[in-house]
């Protein structure tokens, strides 16, 4: 926005204050409630609409407005690929597909992208997953196919192991977690930060803040809750104890990923048996050393979302919703 029409909308919300308050005592004009304190302006945070509630002058305005909205945002979620040894992982609106040495710690190369969500995964176009990025995500036993979680969204999809991409196994993959798996409605919340699959066949952990879930996804049965330190002892004193970030198991049986803001940490363990887990390397910095096919990928520095259309293909909507027209 240009400094003339920036000043103008400034200008527009002062004239909009001031005319709320004339005197008007009509029963019927509904009033807004107004926050004095205006906690998000001073966070930075401040749009036209947070500036409203109390008066400023034009100054105080102007620079609020032009204050940067910065972000450092990390790995969000992954899931392993039935290709050996590599993972698909997600930040924010993107996603991208990384061979990593699990002998070998910083031995890893980036194969695909960062490519947006909606471009590899078309049928998630104009969904929570591809506006707002996908929460947890973990891969299925045997099969070339992974849940991913958005807020209390879940889809069910198929990838490709050339192409990396892919899309909904069926229609009706896409639904609200609780209807995908009622068995997680004794639960409080079923938004997940992260998950991954068990070594056991058709199991798989999902974690929420300082707690985990383990869940038979084939059966739709929950097998056991509770603290993450529970089932991991060995994460205890550890920045994942708290929650979480992003998972992947390893294609090494008993070892999974755990990703938490800048840092990771490589893990053994049991499910039978949690006090025999161990760490094995961590935790650690994610970049530049330790994953550096991450570089220049991570942090992803945000100053809003930006344009989230597909760029490889062109969306046309219909009465059953958006599809791929060329």
């Amino acid at each position: 926005m240009d400094e003339k029409n920036r000043s103008a909308a400034v200008d527009k919300g002062v004239k909009r204050d001031d005319e709320s308050n004339t005197g008007d005592t009509n029963p019927n004009h509904k009033r807004v409630k107004r926050d004095a304190d205006n906690t998000n302006a001073e966070k930075g945070e401040a749009s036209i609409r947070d500036l409203r509630p109390r008066r400023r002058d034009r100054e105080e305005l102007l620079a609020l407005l032009n204050k940067e909205k910065y972000m450092e945002y990390y790995v969000n979620a992954a899931f392993r690929s039935m290709r050996d040894n590599e993972v698909f992982m997600f930040l924010q609106n993107d996603y991208f597909v990384i061979k990593y040495d699990p002998e070998t710690p910083g031995n890893d190369c980036l194969v695909k992208g960062p490519l947006l969500v909606c471009d590899g995964f078309p049928s998630l176009y104009s969904s929570g997953f591809s506006d707002y990025g996908v929460d947890a995500a973990f891969g299925c036993h045997g099969v070339n196919e992974a849940f991913l979680f958005s807020a209390t969204q879940c889809a069910k999809i198929r990838y490709d192991l050339d192409t990396r991409t892919g899309d909904l196994i069926k229609v009706k993959a896409k639904r609200p977690t609780l209807r995908m798996f009622p068995c997680l409605g004794e639960l409080e919340d079923v938004v997940f930060d992260a998950a991954f699959e068990s070594t056991v066949v058709d199991e798989a952990y999902l974690f929420q803040c300082s707690r985990y879930v383990l869940l038979n996804y084939s059966k739709r049965k929950l097998i056991a809750s509770g603290l993450i330190t529970d089932a991991f002892p060995c994460l205890r004193d550890t920045i994942f104890s708290s929650d979480i970030g992003a998972a992947f198991a390893s294609h090494k049986s008993n070892q999974v990923y755990l990703f938490k803001d800048k840092s990771y940490v490589l893990l053994h363990y049991n499910p039978r048996e949690p006090d025999d887990s161990y760490i094995i390397d961590g935790p650690g910095e994610i970049v530049p050393v330790n994953w550096p096919s991450l570089r220049g990928i991570v942090p992803y520095n945000c100053w809003g979302r930006g344009d989230i259309s597909p760029k490889t293909w062109k969306a046309g909507w219909t009465g059953n919703g958006w599809v791929k027209i060329a």
